[in-house]
């Protein structure tokens, strides 16, 4: 009977330790080549981690993200291209992409308010939306779900790729418009965040409080990718 209590314990305590936590990741960096493309320079940077004997260009990742230029890039339309390049990615939102779907430009003014919505609906290419909502529905990798901050870090201590988007406009405090921004975090501790900022710092070190009140701010939708390695 103490055997078997013994093998039960140990078979449930093998889970918690099967894995190494870190508390920072080498990820390789590398700068956007024009002002809007921070979220496929986040993908470069996953795809290059994963694949460093592959090269991406921006040209190809535009093409395969559907960005047109001049817009930005919604955060649906980073994980099929992800998914296709045999990672095990996953999407967690608390975004309303059906109410997106069938609503359009007013809803999108009605969910995030007058002055945000704006924004996007200016920066949005419309049918590149559309289409990565089909592709998210042809999945069970999309999760409709806010996660809390302490799951990312849990996530990241796996050695896990997080990508999130924040306001960089909050992250700077600088009373700013909403500025979505993709970042990739490289390091996190008690008090600072490491993110590699595409817009030309690597490895940029922010307070942790500061950096999840930008990923917190209206319009983020607290958007993250966890990318839990390849597929097998």
């Amino acid at each position: 009977m103490k055997f078997t209590i013994f093998f039960l314990f140990i078979l449930i305590l093998l889970p918690a330790c099967s894995y190494q936590e870190v508390s920072e990741i080498d990820i390789p960096y590398y700068r956007q080549s024009d002002s809007g493309n921070c979220m496929q320079t986040q993908v470069k940077m996953a795809l290059k981690y994963y694949y460093p004997e592959k090269d991406f260009s921006f040209e190809e990742l535009d093409r395969l993200t559907g960005r047109t230029a001049g817009k930005w890039t919604w955060t649906s339309q980073l994980l099929p291209v992800l998914l296709d390049n045999g990672l095990n990615a996953y999407y967690y939102s608390a975004s309303s992409y059906d109410g997106i779907k069938e609503g359009g430009e007013e809803y999108i003014l009605e969910y995030y308010g007058e002055e945000d919505g704006r924004i996007m609906i200016d920066h949005t290419n419309f049918d590149s939306l559309y289409a990565s909502i089909e592709k998210l529905e042809e999945n069970e990798k999309f999760i409709n779900e806010r996660l809390d901050f302490s799951e990312i870090e849990k996530e990241f201590k796996k050695g896990h790729i997080v990508i999130l988007i924040i306001d960089k406009s909050v992250l700077f405090d600088n009373n700013r418009p909403y500025a979505g921004h993709g970042v990739t975090i490289t390091k996190i501790n008690e008090t600072h965040v490491s993110i590699h900022d595409s817009g030309g710092t690597p490895n940029l070190t922010v307070e942790k409080e500061q950096f999840i009140k930008a990923w917190n701010a209206p319009g983020t939708d607290n958007d993250a990718i966890i990318i839990r390695g390849k597929i097998n």
